[in-house]
């Protein structure tokens, strides 16, 4: 994977987005298996939001360096959407 995905905490994480990086790195998506088919993988903020959703306590923060180096249709896909239809 092209993109860098940084721990700097616990709570907070880094991810640098690059031209590449695609929903299925930063939601969730399916990827082929070595002896084939294909499996169902979480991308970084999935887990992320997982991670935040079981330690209430304390604040979590996610921060996106290089936004405007990536293609955010391809990588947001329908959440860019998801806020209009409400």
């Amino acid at each position: 994977m092209r993109s860098s995905a940084k721990k700097t905490g616990r709570a907070s994480i880094m991810i640098q987005f690059h031209q590449s990086y695609a929903y299925e790195d930063f939601i969730q998506g399916y990827r082929p298996k070595e002896g084939g088919g294909f499996h169902r993988r979480d991308g970084h903020f999935f887990d992320f939001c997982n991670r935040a959703r079981t330690d209430l306590a304390r604040p979590y923060v996610f921060i996106i360096d290089e936004i405007n180096h990536g293609n955010l249709s391809k990588i947001f896909g329908e959440l860019m959407d998801a806020d209009r239809t409400r």
